[in-house]
């Protein structure tokens, strides 16, 4: 891959990153509350409904969400509550603990010392966002953000973490963590309670996914391997479950 576009498309992220973290929360709530008043359904019914995100230049539409969410009654009138709900935080803890694992990996990458000078700008770049994102989580999440990385996950990578790897391994291991984080927070959606930390998980899913795309491209995957269309019945295929990966290991 160009080395230059590479930079470019890293970078253009980074604006998106740094715009969702400013609007994204704020338009999601503004289309929840819309389609309340609406249909008279809840939060989990409109998210039920699909939503399309956009990563580089491929618009994917995520249909119907799993967890939870896929046994709520969707004829309920009782809107949703804005704040973050002791379960919530509970689920926000947890993938502040994922976003701590991909800051762990991209940081192994860097000290290998084994990447160019371009994939060492992504990573630096990319690695930013998931302290960003983890951050985000701690302001919600309260006492149940322990700011632990998750032992469990950066267990089972195990050897991918060592110090021999070369630069297309360690564009792998940023990938297949990025396309998990992605997927958790599609299923995060489906059992979140409140507004605050839906709209919040919705604002960085397709922040992770970007992430994706750009290193399927610099990995050399074809377009399918990537970027294909999510469908209902695997949305969220590659989450990552709680109570398969305890925090402390």
């Amino acid at each position: 891959m160009d080395l230059n576009r590479l930079c470019r498309l890293a970078t253009e992220v980074d604006e998106e990153h740094r715009h969702s973290l400013r609007t994204m929360a704020d338009e999601v709530a503004a289309d929840l509350a819309a389609a309340t008043r609406r249909t008279g359904a809840d939060r989990r019914a409109f998210l039920r409904g699909g939503l399309v995100v956009t990563a580089g230049a491929v618009s994917l539409a995520v249909g119907p969400l799993a967890g939870r969410a896929a046994a709520a009654d969707a004829t309920t009138t009782t809107a949703p509550p804005k704040a973050t709900s002791s379960g919530d935080a509970v689920l926000l803890g947890f993938a502040q603990s994922v976003e701590l694992a991909a800051v762990a990996v991209y940081q192994a990458a860097l000290d290998s010392r084994r990447l160019s000078a371009a994939a060492t700008t992504v990573a630096t770049l990319f690695q930013s966002h998931h302290i960003d994102h983890a951050a985000a989580h701690a302001g919600l999440a309260g006492k149940a953000a322990t700011g632990q990385v998750n032992r469990s996950l950066v267990t089972k990578l195990g050897s991918r973490l060592g110090p021999a790897n070369g630069e297309a391994e360690w564009l792998k291991l940023a990938y297949d963590i990025e396309n998990a984080a992605a997927a958790t927070y599609t299923a995060l959606l489906g059992a979140l309670v409140g507004i605050d930390p839906a709209t919040t998980v919705a604002s960085i899913q397709p922040i992770e996914a970007r992430h994706a795309v750009v290193l399927g491209e610099a990995l050399g995957l074809a377009l399918a391997d990537y970027a294909i269309e999510f469908e209902p019945s695997s949305t969220a295929d590659g989450a990552l479950d709680p109570s398969a990966y305890p925090i402390a290991g």
